[in-house]
């Protein structure tokens, strides 16, 4: 299937934008991009005779090119959302002293629109583009959430790779009755709120005219998560999602 190998192909393009402009070789292609050496191979020589990748040199690998610099340039994808929401990200950033996040979900993965680190402890982590974290995630949480049931079921029928990765939250996520059950709890509470070994996490929806369209999220080290810092974390970034919603439904 054709869309097969546009996936492996984006996938390929997405870990050299992620590391721009630092060049990767073919051996840590193919490992970003869970990919065999071949196929990788094949399919870097392709969009490097396109213009998207550049041969960096011998022995240096291949990095993003002129097209897809150009490419990326000149995208302004959900320009209002991220006007409105950028002061409120920096806002919270400095206030709880986290690594703050808006992001946006499609097919599955989950899209930072937004960052910002105001957590001096907490090195800023550059993931893939496309995050596939839903189900370990408060921010994956919300958007779970906030989808019609029928809906959620389809998309982690269609993206089973969501539930595959192993995380804290396995236990829950593995059985449809449990997370039906405590997905509901995350829409009544108006939040997910989570504390692993390493992260304690906290996502509030952000709507526009009703709609849930991004969430808003702040992380930071489990050894500095309180219940004290998580209610205020909580009510923080409620108060300020609902401000960006009111802009939002004005424009």
């Amino acid at each position: 299937m054709k869309t097969r190998v546009l996936d492996k192909a984006f996938r390929i393009l997405e870990c050299a934008v992620m590391r721009s402009p630092d060049p990767l070789s073919l051996s840590e292609m193919a490992e970003l991009a869970d990919l065999n050496r071949q196929t990788c191979a094949r399919l870097i020589a392709d969009l490097t005779e396109l213009g998207y990748l550049e041969h960096a040199g011998p022995r240096k690998g291949y990095r993003a090119g002129v097209r897809a610099f150009l490419f990326g340039k000149r995208v302004r994808y959900e320009s209002a959302l991220r006007r409105i929401a950028e002061p409120y990200v920096r806002e919270a950033a400095k206030q709880l002293e986290s690594f703050v996040t808006l992001s946006r979900m499609d097919h599955g993965l989950r899209y930072n629109l937004l960052e910002c680190n105001g957590c001096p402890s907490l090195p800023m982590d550059l993931r893939p583009l496309g995050n596939n974290d839903l189900a370990f995630t408060a921010s994956g949480h919300v958007f779970l959430a906030w989808m019609e049931p029928g809906e959620r079921e389809t998309l982690l029928e269609q993206c089973s790779r969501i539930l595959e990765e192993m995380s804290f939250m396995r236990p829950v996520f593995s059985d449809p009755e449990s997370r039906t059950r405590y997905l509901d709890g995350v829409r009544r509470n108006g939040y997910a709120s989570l504390v692993s070994r390493w992260w304690g996490i906290a996502a509030v929806p952000v709507f526009r005219n009703g709609k849930c369209v991004a969430a808003f999220a702040s992380a930071r080290p489990a050894a500095l998560v309180t219940e004290e810092k998580r209610r205020f974390e909580i009510a923080f970034l409620t108060g300020r999602a609902r401000e960006i919603n009111r802009k939002l439904d004005l424009e």
